[in-house]
């Protein structure tokens, strides 16, 4: 599998205009863009991207990064830009901040998606969890 790194403007300015205005507890963070050549999964699931906490051996490393973003090359030709915007901002929100109580020193975690399901328990079973119903909740109140 090939990596490279990201030097497209668009996306970093993307990612520095998300980080202000949703994802401001991450706005100290170092995030780094590399390009995947191929999209993981199967043609229902592809895995567009991904969000990856550097760790404290690739720290040692060299590595001059809190988080990682890895897009898949292969898919983003087919997004549309305000996909391309949806994707990136999805995964901003793997990023996430605390702060240690002891030390009060900031921690930088990966967060998992609010909602874990599969569709066809739903349809069976309906709104059986709190996060399904607050995912259904949210989702009526979007507009399109």
């Amino acid at each position: 599998m090939l990596y490279w790194p990201c030097t497209e403007e668009w996306v970093l300015d993307v990612i520095k205009n998300l980080v202000s205005k949703y994802h401001t507890d991450i706005a100290q963070a170092k995030i780094g863009v590399i390009w995947k050549e191929k999209a993981s999964g199967d043609e229902t699931n592809k895995k567009l991207a991904t969000m990856s906490k550097v760790s404290e051996k690739q720290k040692a490393s060299g590595v001059d990064y809190n988080f990682v973003m890895e897009i898949a090359s292969d898919t983003w030709n087919d997004l549309t830009p305000e996909q391309r915007v949806s994707l990136i901002d999805h995964e901003l929100c793997h990023a996430g901040c605390e702060e240690d109580e002891t030390t009060s020193e900031k921690k930088y975690t990966i967060i998992k998606h609010d909602l874990e399901e599969f569709r066809s328990v739903v349809e069976r079973h309906g709104f059986w969890r709190d996060s399904v119903t607050k995912f259904a909740e949210t989702m009526k109140n979007v507009k399109e």
